[in-house]
């Protein structure tokens, strides 16, 4: 999982932050 975000606090609050999830091709969880 890697956290994408913008370090501007009122970015933030506006929806400027995720956690993306990378996974292989087949769906599995690695």
């Amino acid at each position: 999982d890697w956290a994408f975000h913008c370090h501007m606090l009122m970015h933030m609050h506006a929806g400027m932050f995720n956690v993306v999830t990378v996974r292989p091709l087949d769906g599995d969880a690695a």
